[in-house]
Parts: structure tokens; C-alpha cells; sequence
């Protein structure tokens, strides 16, 4: 056998959510700042789709990053402490009171994923 193919079909929140988890080790993300960039990188990915952003991450600029915490029903106090820490792991940065998420965290519609096993029998 050469190889297989395996076609996983998920929903887009759950796909979000999932694709940001992988990241939780290499930018030592906890469960909240998660949750608060899963709902940021929705946001992303839904101006995308309408075209209101371009394929360059610095094009991705919030007008006033405390509105969204608003928006997502986050206390301003709280929010204004999880962005802070979401910037110091560099996950997201603000930029002229906007923000900027990751490139590495702008989840991709399709991932492939290719092993290669040595010293198979």
C-alpha cells in the first residue's frame, strides 16, 4: 500500500478550536486565552471570506481592541489582562491600538499532513 488518504469534514468552529489547541504547547496558551483567540481568529476568518482583509497578517487590524472584548462579553478589565498576556507569548500584538494576531495562528481551511516511516517491514 502507498498511501492513504483520510478526509476529516468538521465544523467551523470546532475546526478554529481545534487547529488553535495544536498551538497551546509552542505559545503556552491556557484554556481562556483559547477561548478569547478562537473568537478573534473567527472574527479574522469571517472578514477574510467577505474580503474585508488581505492574505498579509498586518492587514488584520482591529480599529479599537477593547470593543471586542465587549463584543466577545468580556469584562474590560479581564480582557485588557488576557490581551496582555496573549501579547507577552506573542500570540497576538497591538499595533497603534490594534491588534494582530499570529500568522502561525490563522487557521487554514485544508492542513495535509505527510509521514514518511523508515524501517517499515
Amino acid at each position: 500500500m502507498d498511501g492513504i488518504n483520510l478526509n476529516i469534514e468538521v465544523d467551523f468552529k470546532e475546526w478554529v478550536t481545534k487547529y488553535t489547541e495544536v498551538w497551546i504547547g509552542p505559545f503556552s496558551l491556557t484554556k481562556k486565552e483559547v477561548e478569547i483567540l478562537v473568537e478573534l481568529q473567527m472574527i479574522y476568518l469571517q472578514l477574510e471570506k467577505r474580503g474585508l482583509v488581505s492574505g498579509e497578517i498586518e492587514s488584520y487590524l482591529f480599529d479599537n481592541r477593547w470593543e471586542i472584548g465587549e463584543v466577545l462579553g468580556y469584562k474590560n478589565l479581564a480582557f485588557r489582562k488576557h490581551l496582555r498576556n496573549l501579547s507577552e507569548k506573542e500570540s497576538v500584538k497591538t499595533k497603534d491600538d490594534r491588534l494582530v494576531i499570529h500568522p502561525f495562528l490563522i487557521p487554514s481551511k485544508k492542513i495535509e499532513f505527510k509521514f514518511n516511516v523508515k524501517n517499515w517491514e
